[in-house]
């Protein structure tokens, strides 16, 4: 009779061991499982991230060009001698006061304002 005992004490040990290595096992897996959903969430909100500074990227690309576009409109059809004229530094020999003669004989030789705007004009890009 205390064999049988022992015997099923013994038995009784072992399924215990048995039933804590399941449960172990168990919450290793869950625990495993939380890790994964976790990456899944860190590189969904990654994507999202790369989405919006690709989409942020376009729309201050898109806002450049509107402005390049804007500043150089009123240039557009302009002769290019008056281009190069004005393009000239002021203090070069061949700045627009001298310019003015080469290119324009014929024109009055008030084109300051002219200069002062475009000047101002490709500045501001």
């Amino acid at each position: 009779m205390r064999r049988n005992a022992a015997i099923e004490q013994e038995r009784r040990i072992k399924e215990n061991e048995l039933q804590t290595d399941l449960l172990v096992q168990t919450k290793q897996r869950e625990l495993h499982e939380r890790e994964l959903e976790g990456e899944i969430a860190l590189e969904k909100q990654r994507a999202a991230l790369t989405d919006q500074k690709t989409e942020n990227e376009r729309k201050e690309a898109d806002a450049k060009a509107y402005a390049l576009k804007a500043v150089l409109a009123p240039v557009q059809g302009l002769d290019w001698r008056l281009l190069m004229m004005l393009n000239a530094h002021p203090t070069d020999a061949r700045s627009p006061k001298n310019r003015r003669a080469q290119y324009f004989p014929g024109l009055a030789p008030d084109l300051t304002v002219a200069h002062a705007l475009l000047r101002a004009a490709f500045t501001l890009v």
